[in-house]
């Protein structure tokens, strides 16, 4: 029988960087990914829409894969030095002054942490596809993890599974079942405003680098301590209906083929142009700009876990906002904006804050507690916090950290 040092669940953005922070040690790693490879879906207004990926980096296959920097997360030592140097490694800039200011990042090649494991950690660690089922810990104190292929066994278990795989996984294994929500950061068009309206300071151009564009984001807080992170779109053709271009929020939330493939199809020229600026910050001037972005929705989602089955729905899909967020919004912008009564929402996937109860065996939310605990979770399912930024590529960071703890703690105890 094979033990495994560490056996990691996931070949996402969480897995990647416990990969490479677990890998600068001498130790034994699997990596156990789904070979289903097929959609995750969610229940949403009645039809069930993908949410992600079972397998091949779950939702980190999307189409652009949004960076930003996490603005007042402390709860890590170094993080922020991590979320730079991996930025820098990836990106070739050590300019972080534009995060600071508001803006994010959109690659032109975005971060795929499947393909990364693949070909630069391949030679460090074991890759088996199996379609993990359960776990638990023998009375040795080793961590048996069984897959629908075969039993697997190891010191300690990283799970890095997503949130809906994350929870499922722990509740089948534990025994607790029930209904659990998290928060998500759901996309929308928000509102309209009129170019000759707009003070100069908001008309900003975005910053272009040999490997991507920095766009800036407005994060503007509402009432009910939640805020808004949007981006001012210029609209064109059939965009300048906010109904239209609001029928369309959902387009990019596919994998980068999907997304091309349909732009063809589409024969949409204010479609193109909107997916133009969504990748590559091209842009032409327009008389009038979209509000679009997305915006904190606390309970967003409900996942229900049995012995049998794994379900999640959405419980919101559209919006209203009152009138003092209206007031809130148009303070920010200077002047009038045009905001529809109800604004439709779509899955941003931006999974966090759950209230799923961790026990204190696993060490969540990333507490670096390790002592005496064999679970580690990563990404969203551990995580609170709350931010509308884009929270992908900090997920990598923050596992990253999380491993090179975990090697420091190791040390310690020899």
């Amino acid at each position: 029988m094979t033990v495994y040092d560490h056996i990691i669940i996931g070949m996402g953005m969480s897995a990647l960087g416990v990969i490479k922070g677990l890998s600068s040690a001498d130790c034994k790693i699997l990596v156990l990914d789904n070979y289903d490879n097929k959609p995750e879906f969610a229940d949403y207004c009645d039809e069930k829409i993908a949410i992600g990926r079972l397998g091949k980096g779950g939702a980190s296959s999307l189409w652009h894969g949004v960076i930003s920097n996490l603005s007042n997360y402390r709860e890590l030592e170094n993080y922020n030095d991590d979320f730079k140097d991996n930025f820098d490694e990836l990106y070739h800039t050590n300019d972080h002054s534009l995060f600071e200011k508001g803006y994010s990042f959109i690659p032109f090649k975005p971060l795929r942490p499947f393909s990364v494991i693949q070909s630069k950690f391949s030679q460090k660690v074991d890759i088996v596809y199996d379609k993990v089922v359960e776990y638990h810990i023998d009375v040795s104190g080793k961590v048996e993890v069984r897959g629908e292929k075969q039993k697997f066994y190891s010191n300690y278990l990283w799970i890095c599974a997503g949130m809906v795989g994350t929870i499922s996984l722990v509740s089948k294994s534990t025994c607790q079942f029930g209904k659990f929500t998290n928060d998500d950061h759901m996309v929308g068009y928000f509102g309209q405003i009129r170019r000759t309206d707009l003070s100069s300071d908001f008309i900003v151009k975005n910053q272009y680098t040999f490997s991507g564009h920095f766009k800036k984001f407005h994060k503007i807080k509402l009432s009910n301590n939640i805020s808004l992170y949007v981006n001012l779109r210029p609209a064109h053709f059939e965009f300048k209906d906010i109904r239209k271009a609001a029928s369309k929020r959902s387009f990019f939330g596919e994998e980068s083929g999907r997304v091309i493939h349909k732009l063809i199809n589409s024969k949409s020229p204010g479609l193109i142009l909107e997916a133009l600026y969504n990748k590559f910050g091209f842009s032409i001037k327009s008389k009038v700009y979209n509000i679009t972005g997305h915006i904190e929705i606390l309970g967003a989602m409900e996942i229900e876990v049995s012995n049998t089955y794994c379900k999640s729905k959405y419980l919101k899909s559209e919006i209203e906002l009152s009138e003092e967020d209206i007031k809130l919004i148009k303070e920010y912008f200077k002047t009038d904006v045009f905001i529809p009564l109800k604004i439709p929402l779509s899955p941003g996937i931006h999974y966090l804050n759950s209230n799923y109860h961790f026990d204190d065996t696993i060490d969540a939310n990333l507490c670096n507690e390790f002592t005496g605990r064999k679970i580690i979770i990563c990404g969203g399912a551990g995580l609170k916090y709350s931010s509308p930024e884009h929270p992908t590529f900090s997920y990598y960071s923050m596992s990253f950290r999380k491993a090179q703890s975990f090697n420091k703690f190791q040390k310690g105890r020899i």
